[in-house]
């Protein structure tokens, strides 16, 4: 699956922190066992990303990425990755991402990824999520 989510489709988190929850596991506060959430807030350099997880079940790499003309690389299908557009615009694909804009990626498709700069100086900030029990991890919006 693959899911562009454009600024400010984002919502608000609703429980008083900073920035704005661009996915979360599970989606719905409370509901379920808490695992991991991604927000964004606008900052003087772009865009900045925190990420939080319950580590004893969740894997998190991220990855500051300058795209100065292109970004390719190979995501495991029981990966789920988000990739924020952090400062100036990127494309994907079809589709021209811009600072805010959040792409999503998770399951067999696709599990190649490129992106390529609009501008000199793009960057987007990665983060890659893996369940520690090997099992693929999934996010419905």
């Amino acid at each position: 699956m693959q899911l562009i989510l454009r600024q400010p489709a984002a919502r608000d988190a609703g429980d008083g922190s900073t920035g704005v929850v661009v996915a979360a596991s599970p989606d719905t506060f409370g509901r379920e066992q808490w695992q991991w959430d991604v927000r964004i807030c606008e900052s003087e350099a772009g865009f900045d990303v925190a990420v939080a997880h319950n580590v004893e079940s969740i894997e998190v790499v991220e990855e500051s990425i300058d795209v100065s003309a292109s970004f390719e690389a190979t995501r495991e299908v029981a990966e789920l990755w988000l990739a924020v557009v952090v400062k100036k615009p990127v494309i994907h694909g079809q589709f021209r991402l811009e600072a805010g804009d959040v792409a999503v990626w998770e399951g067999d498709d696709p599990v190649r990824i490129r992106v390529q700069a609009v501008e000199d100086d793009a960057r987007l900030q990665l983060v890659r999520i893996r369940r520690r029990d090997g099992k693929a991890a999934r996010w419905v919006p």
